[in-house]
């Protein structure tokens, strides 16, 4: 009986024949920013530098946890992963104060979640994804 190598049975060219239905998956619309930025007249914490915009995603919720805070308040914390372009998603110097990911929209004929839209999700993490295209942000809701 003959085997067949595994490279052998997924056709070169692939990726890039499929990526157009595979993009169509991605219905919102975001963009990042830089750590929040401190704004000494109002005393309000602002959004930072626009690192790019009008970023099709995929938006993915992981889990979702309740902790203690210093000040004793309750926190619901939320992860969750977006999957967007490789070539939408700049250079990013991930630390603890971010980027910070916002959706704001939906492409048209896509309802979405109206909560999702100007939430502001920190990025903790970036990773390569399974296809070549795409990149896997991993945020939280806790900014």
């Amino acid at each position: 009986m003959a085997t067949m190598k595994p490279r052998s049975i997924i056709p070169e060219g692939w990726e890039a024949h499929h990526r157009p239905i595979l993009d169509t998956a991605m219905t919102a619309i975001c963009e990042l920013r830089g750590p929040q930025a401190y704004d000494h007249k109002t005393g309000q914490q602002g959004p930072g530098e626009l690192l790019a915009d009008d970023i099709p995603c995929r938006v993915h919720g992981l889990s979702a946890d309740r902790g203690g805070s210093p000040s004793a308040n309750l926190i619901d914390q939320h992860s969750l992963d977006v999957i967007a372009p490789i070539d939408h998603i700049p250079k990013l110097d991930i630390t603890d104060d971010g980027p910070i990911l916002y959706v704001t929209g939906y492409k048209e004929g896509h309802l979405g979640d109206p909560h999702l839209i100007g939430l502001p999700l920190r990025v903790t993490n970036l990773h390569p994804g399974s296809l070549q295209w795409e990149r896997i942000l991993t945020a939280t809701t806790e900014v």
